[in-house]
Parts: structure tokens; sequence; C-alpha cells
């Protein structure tokens, strides 16, 4: 039961994201189409401030304004709509226009009294995310279909089939909608947004800054989701107005305008402040390229491309200052304009407005509003500044110490690669890879790590006649950790070419002591693609192996053979100068071909250890025989791994260029182990030799 509750749940969350995300991305597509709002009013705005507000044309650009604003919630719903449709494969055009037709049907049919605003913007949100998934459901089923062939072409059928479905739905909508409205009307949920402004605006300004940041933190638009209270900024607006024209004071410059002007500049959070610090003293070449990308539009404060690009939403260490930032400003602003330093702003103002010229106007030119955005640009930079410093040091050039591996591992500045995708899931879950890499990282980075070595065992005489040298890591307590729990973070961090040269490094150590003391033995070391490809490394290697080259066999895979034939072709020639052999690791189990084993400088083969488990197969002991037999032809030694029973042994022809490696013979063990394993593995097998003879 727990299990299908958990596969229900995680279905659910899945579809949440996706509903949340189609969200993001509708009011991201309506974005022109805010900014001619904006602009509109921003005209008209300009045109009072010059010419008076009585001016026939600028009365038009008003009511023009007024307009195309109450066209929001449609653009919302056609746009949210039209994604929908995409992820649900129904034709695209008929259904933003059916939504648009079912929201203006609920708009004429109930006449909602007290914020209809608020419930319009509401109704546009939830009704496509509901009923266009229904709308999909119900246009799978084959009863509902007029036209079942394509002779009257694709759009014609399309559209017929619609009809029945949408017409369902509709009725679907007209009541789930009526029914939302019903229970937000008798619950308590409006007296959230019941702020009383006359009591304390400066309150209502703090609170309204702090949650449109909340809201804009969590991907949402919290102008359009903060509605009920931008009416009363705006309303204010009008007051302030009146009130300067009629007795020349006012309590209501805490409006809309003083909103958009002193309080978010740079868009919500303030953060033209923080594209400055980003600027000035970010120590991360992606984040200035943001910041700088970013600043043209910030100058109209508009910040989409520092909430997604760096990014600012769902990131936590710039939450607090995206919260903050506004507030400070809104409480200088409020203290300076209070005390009479700079002009009431008594012109409407979008908040999408040019910096400085905005200021200018909403306050009838007066030159200190300009300084007073200066002011702020420089607060809220100073309330971003510890946290742009926190940046540098926990996503810039982050190091990590493997003392035991005498390498680093450094997180180098991110390329500005975020911009290209809007996808803020993608974003957080390509964050919290990385945080959880870190963490591993660090994991290990205060353990130990060491060789063990497993035996490769002669098929005919039964003598230990070479090794595979194996990593591996110990903890404080001396467990052991195997490459599978470590190996992918190392892969995932880049630093496989370090591991490869610490690995020849020790390989060559532990052979010159065996070698002196008189039992070494040839051993395999594991070299990966990126260490084949890099010539200044492998020159290096090559450097080490030439100590003891004779022992020195090296595995490489057959991924290794895709890459450039040049490069690889050098790698493999410079080892064999210094007189080690070239093994191929896994051979049979991913891109096998024969070619390879002729274009290339090759001693031997290690059959895949799946191989060992087709043996009780006809099929598969045709197969194996036949690789042994090709190796054989081609002059080439043949290792056979994952060896585990006497039967999988036993089925394994006798022939001298073939070993063994596997447990059956043997575990991977310490060179101690080895040492003794290799002494009285061989001087028993000579023994029987010799008693034999």
């Amino acid at each position: 039961m727990s299990i299908i509750f958990g596969q229900y749940l995680a279905k659910f969350s899945k579809l949440m994201a996706d509903q949340l995300q189609a969200i993001r991305e509708s009011l991201l597509w309506i974005l022109p189409c805010l900014m001619i709002i904006s602009l509109t009013l921003f005209v008209a705005s300009l045109g009072e401030f010059l010419f008076g507000k009585n001016e026939p044309w600028v009365q038009t650009v008003f009511e023009l304004y007024y307009f195309v604003n109450d066209l929001f919630p449609i653009l919302l719903t056609a746009a949210l709509s039209y994604i929908l449709a995409m992820r649900w494969r129904l034709p695209r055009p008929p259904i933003a226009l059916v939504l648009i037709v079912y929201l203006s049907l609920f708009n004429q049919l109930f006449s909602v009294t007290g914020s209809t605003v608020v419930f319009e913007l509401l109704i546009s949100i939830i009704t496509p995310l509901y009923a266009v998934p229904l709308i999909a459901q119900i246009y799978s089923l084959s009863w509902v279909k007029f036209v079942t062939n394509n002779h009257l072409g694709r759009i014609v059928k399309e559209s017929l089939n619609l009809i029945l479905p949408c017409i369902l739905v509709g009725l679907v909508v007209l009541s789930v909608n009526a029914t939302i409205i019903l229970m937000i009307e008798s619950s308590q949920i409006l007296t959230l947004f019941e702020i009383d402004y006359r009591s304390s605006p400066i309150e209502f300004g703090a609170i309204f800054a702090m949650v449109n940041s909340l809201f804009w933190f969590l991907g949402i638009h919290g102008y359009y989701a903060l509605l009920p209270l931008v009416d009363v900024l705006q309303n204010a607006v009008d007051i302030a107005q009146l009130e300067m024209a009629s007795i020349g004071t006012t309590d209501h410059f805490l409006n809309h305008s003083f909103m958009a002007v002193f309080t978010f500049v740079g868009g919500a959070g303030a953060t033209l402040g923080l594209v400055v610090a980003l600027l000035l003293f970010s120590n991360n070449r992606a984040y200035r390229l943001i910041a700088l990308a970013s600043l043209p539009l910030g100058m109209l404060n508009i910040n989409e491309v520092l909430l997604f690009g760096l990014p600012i939403i769902f990131n936590p260490r710039l939450f607090l200052p995206f919260l903050l930032a506004p507030v400070a400003n809104t409480v200088v602003a409020y203290f300076v304009v209070g005390n009479g330093w700079v002009s009431v702003p008594v012109t409407g103002m979008p908040f999408s407005s040019p910096v400085f010229v905005n200021a200018w106007i909403v306050t009838q030119g007066d030159m200190n509003a300009a300084l007073l955005q200066l002011f702020n640009i420089g607060l809220s930079c100073l309330v971003y500044t510890p946290f742009v410093l926190f940046l540098n040091r926990s996503t810039g050039d982050k190091t990590i110490l493997f003392s035991s591996l005498d390498t680093t591992y450094s997180r180098r500045a991110e390329e500005a690669h975020t911009l290209s995708d809007d996808k803020v899931g993608q974003l957080v879950n390509a964050q919290k890879q990385q945080d959880d890499l870190e963490l591993t990282l660090h994991a290990f980075s205060e353990k130990e790590f060491c060789m063990e070595y497993q035996p490769q065992v002669c098929r005919v005489s039964g003598q230990v006649i070479g090794c595979e040298a194996l990593i591996r890591s110990m903890d404080k307590q001396g467990n052991l950790h195997y490459p599978g729990s470590f190996l992918p973070a190392f892969e995932q961090a880049g630093l496989m070419k370090d591991i490869d040269r610490w690995a020849v490094i020790q390989v060559v150590h532990d052979l010159k002591i065996a070698i002196a003391e008189g039992w070494a033995i040839p051993t395999s070391v594991n070299l990966t693609p990126e260490t084949i490809l890099d010539r200044e490394l492998m020159s290096q290697i090559a450097a080490y192996v030439s100590r003891v080259g004779e022992y020195v066999h090296i595995e490489i895979t057959e991924e290794s053979l895709l890459k450039d034939y040049e490069v690889v072709a050098s790698s493999l020639h410079e080892l064999h100068k210094v007189g080690a052999k070239i093994y191929i690791d896994d051979f049979g189990s991913g891109f096998s071909s024969l070619s390879y084993l002729t274009r290339f400088e090759v001693d031997a083969i290690k059959i895949d250890r799946s191989f060992i488990h087709t043996l009780e197969s006809v099929k598969g002991q045709k197969v194996f025989n036949g690789l042994i037999s090709v190796a054989q032809d081609l002059d080439l030694a043949v290792v056979v791994e994952g060896v585990e029973t006497e039967a999988q042994l036993e089925c394994i022809p006798l022939r001298n260029h073939l070993s063994i490696q596997g447990w059956y013979y043997s575990k991977s063990i310490p060179m101690s182990q080895l040492k003794r394993y290799v002494a009285t593995h061989n001087k028993s097998t000579m023994s029987i030799e010799l008693e034999q003879t």
C-alpha cells in the first residue's frame, strides 16, 4: 500500500511541478504584452507631466492603458492554454480560443462582487490547469469524434472533433469556477489581503515589498499575485494628487508610483543593487556576464534575466537580501519623502519604467528624487554585497583537497549557460546535483586511497602470472570502499585523469618494491579515455612506467579506441616504447570491432565477465571459444574475468596464452597478501609439476 501511495505521490508532485512551470512560462510568453501595457502608462504619465491630465490625447492614452490592462487575464489564459495544449498534444490555437471563451462566458454570467480583478486573475490561471487536461481525456475517446478519416484535412478534422469535448468541458468549467468563487467568498481567504493602509502606510509598503519578493522567489509573478494590494496603491496615487492640489500636503505619498520608483529599483527585490554588487565584487565570470547582460533591462526595472539566469528563484543563498533590499529602500524613501526632502510622487507610473527618468516625472521634476534613487541603489548594493562575497566562497573557485591522491577538485566558475533556458526546475535540479557531488567529494577527501591487487592465474600451469591493480578508499576505521561508491563522483567532477596519474605512480612504486624483493609479476593498471587523449599527461605516465616498463600492462576500454585515432595510436605507441603492454578491457561488452585488434598496437584482450554467464548455453560457448580462437590467431594473450565457480572454470579451454581472473582464485588483496599468495601458489604448482615429471 505504501509503495502505491508513494507512486501516486510522485506522479502528483511531477504534475504540480509541470503545472507551475507552465504558469511561469506563460508569464514569460506575455512579457512583450506587459511591456506594451507599461509603455502605454509611461507615455500617458509623461504626457500628464508635460501637458497636464486634462489634455485630450493624454486622457485618450490613459483610457487606452486601462483597456489593455484589463486584457491581462485573457492574455494569461491564452498563453497558459497554448502551453498546456502543447503538453497534452492538442491543437493549440483552438484550445487557446476556447479557453478565452470560457473565461468570457464566466465573467458575463457570474457578476462577482468585491475583488473582481483578483477573481478574474485566479480564474484565468485555474481554468486552463484543469480544463485542458480534461479536454485531452475526452478528446481521446472515440465516441466523441465526428470525423475519423483525413479526407477533410487535418485542421477541419481536429476542429470538428474538438466541438463535443469543448462543450462538455465548458459545462464543467462554469460549474467548477462558480463553486470556487462561492467557496472563496464564504471563507476567510480574502482577509489575507486586507492590510490596513490608512493606519500604517509604511507597514503596508514593507509587507507588500516582502510578499512580492517571496512570490517572485517561488517563480510566481508577484505583481499580479498581489493585485488587491496594487489596487490600493494605485488609488493612493489619485488621492495624493488630489490632496496635494487642494491642501498642499498628503499622507498617501507611499503609493504605487512611490513603490515603482523608490522601492523596486531594478525590479522585484531591488536587484539593480545586486547587479552593481556582482559587477564590483563577484569573482565569478559567469555571474558578472549575467549581471552585465541584465543591466539594460534592469534600468527599466525588468529583472527576469537575473531571476532565471543567475538564478534568484529557489536560490537560498540570495533569498534574504532579495527580501530585505526592497524593504530597506521603502523605509529610507518613506523617511526622506515624509520629511519633505523629496517631492511627493503624484503621477501614475508603471513599475517597468526607466530609472531616474521615472523619478523625475512622478515628482513633477524634482531632481532630488533621482538622487534618492541613486542612494537606494547604493543601499541595496550594500545589502547584497555580503551575500555576493559569500557566493564567491561557496560557488566560486571551490577547492577540495585529496591529500591521499595528491590532487584537488576545483569547482571552476560556471559558464553563463543558464541563460539558454528558463526552466527553473532544471536549474534547481542542477544546483542540487552540484551540492550532492560536493558532499560526496568532501566525504572521500578525508579518506585514504590505496591499491589492492587481484591475481591472474595461468589456465594451464596454474601459476600466478599477473594481477590487476584496483583502487580502494579506506576510512579511519579501516573500512574499505569500492570504486562504485566514489568513481562516479570523481568522473562527474572531472578528476579521472588525476585518479589515473595517482594509480600509475602507486603501481610503479609497488612494483619497484616487489622487484627489489624478487617476486614481481606483471601488473595491469586502468587508464580512462580522458587520459589517453591527453598528450602531456601520457608523456608523464610513460616516464613513470619506463622505470618498470616490462612489468606494466595498461588496460584501456574499447570506448578509448573510438576517440581521435591519431592521438590514441600515438599514446599507445609511447607506452610500447617504454616496454608496457596494452590490454583491451571488457572486450566484447561494448563497441566491439575486430578491426581494433589490427588498427592499434594491442597485446591482449580481457574478455568481459558477462560472457562467463553464457557458457551454460551452446551458443554462449561458441561465441566465447570464437573470441579465444581469434586472439590466438592474432597472437594475443587473453584474460578471462569474473570466474567464480569450478563449473565456470571447467568450461574454459586449456590454452597457454589464457589466464583467469576472478573470485574462484582470489578476491583483490593488499600488496603484502599478494606477495604471500604468489609465493605460496607458485611454489605449490611448481611442486605439483615436478612430481608429475
